[in-house]
């Protein structure tokens, strides 16, 4: 068993601990947070933005030879889409102030107000980066569904739909610290339904 120093000493280090790890507290918007969450944000980003190759290579390899070059076209087409509409309108659907629209759709920070500030970055460019990422996969679960079964002139103009309306405005519902469904209770951390259920349904 343990003898009495040893359990005071296990008390004291632990006490000691508390202090280190509370002398270590930060809020959470300060600016020394903001490098680790920045990290994570592109980090996870990456492994996003690769997934887009593995979804080509899952569609090239379920499909028919003759249409392998259409398939690749269409993820290619995704991402190319899916980026600028994005930047110039779901960013700011999805994240822009959405108080005097009571959560539905944001009112700010199109074609990237509020992300750069002079030579300063915003908080939010890496934000941006990662929403832009599941914007892409969302995208590209459609594509996945829909593979050799339409045309590329039909598929580009629903990319376009699907990544400047429809997903942002999912996003400011369950994302959006104003979103209307955020404010009742919805929890939704790593996108199981922002992302795969919107992606699936539409």
């Amino acid at each position: 068993g343990m003898n009495v120093t040893n359990g005071q000493d296990m008390e004291a280090r632990l006490r000691a601990l508390e202090a280190a790890l509370a002398s270590l507290h930060i809020d959470h918007g300060t600016s020394a947070t903001s490098p680790l969450k920045h990290i994570w944000e592109l980090q996870s980003s990456s492994h996003i933005f690769f997934m887009q190759a593995g979804f080509a290579l899952v569609e090239a390899g379920t499909c028919r030879s003759k249409n392998v070059i259409s398939i690749l076209m269409k993820n290619f087409i995704d991402f190319i889409v899916s980026a600028v509409l994005w930047y110039t309108l779901g960013f700011g659907l999805a994240f822009g102030n959405a108080v005097p629209t009571r959560g539905w759709i944001g009112t700010t920070h199109f074609l990237g107000s509020g992300l750069l500030h002079g030579t300063a970055v915003s908080d939010e460019l890496s934000t941006f980066h990662l929403q832009s990422m599941f914007c892409a996969t969302a995208l590209t679960i459609v594509s996945g569904g829909i593979a050799e079964r339409t045309d590329m002139r039909g598929y580009l103009l629903f990319s376009a739909f699907m990544s400047g309306v429809i997903f942002p405005v999912v996003v400011c519902w369950c994302w959006n610290p104003d979103g209307w469904l955020r404010n009742n209770g919805f929890q939704d951390l790593a996108g199981s339904a922002v992302v795969h259920l919107t992606g699936g349904c539409s």
